[in-house]
């Protein structure tokens, strides 16, 4: 039970982490984009 309830907290973690990243390189997108239009 532990065990899988740590494997359930890092995934999560995981899932965040990614959309963060994802998010935050879709801001520097749009910027970059805003910046040289």
């Amino acid at each position: 039970m532990e065990a899988s309830n740590h494997r359930k907290l890092l995934w999560s973690k995981a899932m965040v982490v990614s959309v963060t990243a994802k998010g935050e390189a879709r801001l520097r997108q749009v910027s970059a984009n805003g910046e040289t239009t």
